[in-house]
């Protein structure tokens, strides 16, 4: 796979990963198992989407690992910027639609 996808794949997987992670630590109506189940099952289908597109990165240090010691350091890049560009959109869309939705539902 080349690196526009493989940067597109990590990017919607990390952006979907860190959304559900800070969605459910700054609520305070999601008990910690919900928590744990919620960030549990979106790494868990994270995975399952991505691992056969792109070896299921998800982490870079779980992505180049494995690259530098078979030595194979292609698209490396794509492993670093996606879920670098995944997470800060997402953490940028929760500031803006997930904050104000916690605390119009009455949460304080």
């Amino acid at each position: 796979m080349s690196g526009p996808h493989v940067l597109l794949v990590e990017a919607l997987v990390t952006f979907v990963l860190v959304l559900v992670i800070v969605a459910v630590a700054t609520d305070g109506r999601v008990s910690r198992a919900g928590a744990a189940l919620s960030i549990g099952t979106a790494l868990g289908v994270a995975i399952l989407i991505s691992a056969p597109i792109t070896g299921a990165g998800v982490n870079p240090a779980r992505a180049l690992g494995p690259m530098l010691v078979e030595g194979q350091v292609t698209d490396w890049w794509a492993y670093i910027a996606g879920p670098l560009l995944g997470g800060t959109v997402a953490a940028l869309a929760w500031a803006q639609v997930g904050q104000s939705s916690t605390v119009s539902a009455g949460h304080s």
